[in-house]
């Protein structure tokens, strides 16, 4: 043992050896009584040495990790590094085997991913170690279920209460990541009487679990898939081998954005064949998008399941797995490692998942989507909306489209229009909150009717300035017209005359305006006509972009549920739009489901677990 553990050239190997040659060298003189009194004090002066070099040999303990399916390793990663790295624990990697099962439990059969496993984590065959001999101190699980699972369960012999028959210490840490509390039907296992310690994100968490289970076993100092997320989307992992042949160069994305599209086994068991109609809806979707790849990641149990199903429902998924391949429509990741998935994708769809507080933990755009919700794909050519102050110079128009509160340009000889920005608002209305629009130098005025304030756009920079009146009221002007450097708003609630010095930028108020007097007339400085509306014809990308832009104001840009406003062609646009999604990613921050999501959880579990231990 101390050869193994300490290597050969350790001295007290060589005191060992020095001991045994001068037993032999005693047997051999036991006749003669001078000689052996000699040789008996140098043999006492041995086991001396040999005590003394005992007494510094550090006292290691034995962490094993029992880790089932390779694809829910990432639970277990954190921690095993901490352990590996700590000089005074000797640890061990061993996959155990697991069943998966069909035809409600009567069709069973054997895997075991010791094959599957990141090159760099040492594995030990579950066939060469024994828990008897051994009597490790800690024992790591992500399996809480036992025999309680229909699908899976691990072999018999790495039951919880198996484990604790030879283990010190038995650990479960849960395989899934959420939002901060424990989903309901995880709330209480026998497993989580018979081991020591349970894992959670945090103290919260805590009260998710059923109130018979002590509150001494928990530890609630974060998940250690966090920690490898957080590592790998900083040093990106490379682009699995498994999907190059998926790639339409073999070699890269060529600079499209990765969507990982994730697909439950709760959506499948819930919805059925309203998930796959959903699933083939998403297909279409991408087929078309050519900007960016779909990377699909269906559930590592999802055949499994499917299969122990009655019905076509497993049949028709296989079709449409198969339709996906062959259609080119992006790439299956069958690969055990949902994290490289997360770090090379730059957002997410599918259903509600622990795979979502990865995106968010990371910053990334999150859509869920409604199985019920039928996607807008090509649902008509465009749409009419109501164009606002028309103001015309050199041939191109600037109006605003009433509907959605968008400043827009028109080439008149070519019929383009153009989105040059969304309007700020000063209240919940997009429509009416302003009337007309004058442009002057590299500027565009809208006069406020519901709204607050004058509004000033710079077309160079971009941006949009408010300017306040004093005292504003609802409906307070009805119209505006240019006099040299200033805009004259016509009052209708109002109780001032005023103007607007464009050169100084400020207001000039004159005398008290009698509100009544609606007889009042004025001239329009310009040729340009000026018809209080006109309908134009937004083409359906311009229609896209709009919805895009406003799903990102409605929603902030954390989570987008999708529904009949939201839909996941609107999503796509802003996905395809760099302004609209990076100002998405610009507003994401990591989700605050623990304090300690900073990376250092495993290190942290395994400190305080080795302090348990005597």
């Amino acid at each position: 043992m101390v050869e193994k553990s300490e290597g050969d050239t350790y001295p007290l190997i060589h005191e060992l050896e020095m001991y045994c040659e001068q037993v032999y060298s005693i047997s051999q003189i036991l006749s003669i009584p001078d000689l052996c009194i000699e040789e008996f004090l140098k043999l006492d002066s041995l086991l001396k040495k040999i005590m003394s070099a005992i007494q510094d040999i550090p006292l290691k303990k034995e962490a094993v990790f029992f880790p089932y399916n390779a694809a829910m390793w990432d639970s277990l990663e954190s921690i095993w590094r901490a352990a590996s790295a700590d000089k005074e624990v000797e640890t061990y990697v061993i996959p155990i085997p697991y069943y998966e099962k069909r035809n409600h439990g009567e069709e069973i059969e054997e895997k075991y991913d010791g094959g599957k496993y990141p090159s760099y984590v040492p594995i030990t065959d579950y066939r060469s170690y024994s828990l008897e001999e051994h009597q490790p101190d800690i024992a790591y699980i992500h399996n809480p279920f036992d025999r309680f699972n229909k699908v899976t369960s691990v072999h018999p012999d790495y039951y919880s209460n198996e484990l604790k028959k030879n283990v010190t210490k038995v650990v479960y840490v849960p395989y899934f990541l959420t939002g901060g509390t424990m989903y309901t039907y995880h709330r209480e296992f026998p497993s989580y009487y018979h081991v020591d310690f349970i894992v959670t994100q945090n103290t919260k968490m805590i009260d998710s679990f059923a109130s018979t289970i002590p509150r001494k076993k928990f530890i609630p100092w974060g998940n250690p898939i966090a920690d490898r997320i957080i590592q790998l989307d900083k040093d990106k992992p490379d682009i699995p081998e498994e999907w190059k042949p998926m790639l339409s160069n073999g070699t890269d994305f060529e600079g499209k954005r990765t969507v990982m599209y994730n697909t439950s086994l709760s959506m499948i068991l819930q919805e059925k064949d309203n998930a796959l109609d959903k699933m083939e809806m998403v297909f279409k979707l991408f087929r078309e998008a050519k900007d960016i790849l779909l990377i699909w990641r269906p559930h590592p149990l999802m055949h499994a399941t499917l299969r122990t199903m009655e019905g076509t429902l497993y049949q028709r998924y296989l079709a449409i797995e198969k339709s996906f391949l062959e259609e080119d429509i992006g790439v299956l990741d069958r690969t055990s490692d949902v994290g490289i998935a997360v770090a090379l994708s730059e957002a997410y769809i599918g259903e509600a998942s622990s795979v979502i507080y990865m995106f968010e933990l990371i910053g990334k755009p999150v859509f869920l989507i409604d199985p019920h919700i039928e996607n807008r794909i090509n649902a008509h050519n465009g749409c009419e909306v109501t164009a606002l102050g028309r103001c015309t110079e050199d041939n191109m128009e600037y109006f605003l489209a009433d509907e959605y509160a968008f400043l827009c340009r028109r080439d008149k000889s070519t019929e383009f229009i153009e989105l040059l920005d969304k309007v700020p608002l000063d209240t919940v209305c997009s429509k009416g909150v302003y009337k007309d629009i004058y442009k002057w130098g590299d500027s565009v005025y809208l006069q406020p009717y519901c709204g607050e304030g004058l509004c000033n756009y710079n077309i160079n920079k971009k941006i949009f300035r408010k300017f306040y009146v004093k005292n504003s009221v609802a409906n307070g002007f009805k119209a505006m017209y240019p006099v040299g450097q200033y805009l004259h708003l016509v009052p209708d609630k109002y109780p001032y005359n005023v103007k607007f010095d464009m050169t100084r930028e400020e207001f000039i108020y004159g005398a008290l305006n009698n509100c009544n007097d609606s007889t009042k007339s004025f001239e329009v400085e310009g040729t340009q006509e000026k018809p209080e509306k006109i309908r134009y014809v937004f083409p359906e990308n311009l229609i896209c972009k709009i919805r895009a832009q406003e799903l990102v104001e409605r929603t902030g840009g954390l989570v987008i549920y999708e529904n009949e406003d939201d839909t996941l062609q609107d999503f796509l646009y802003l996905l395809e739009n760099d302004g609209l999604f990076h100002k998405v990613k610009g507003s994401l921050s990591r989700i605050s489901i623990n304090a300690t999501m900073d990376g250092t959880c495993g290190k942290k579990i395994h400190e305080f677990l080795k302090s348990t231990l005597h």
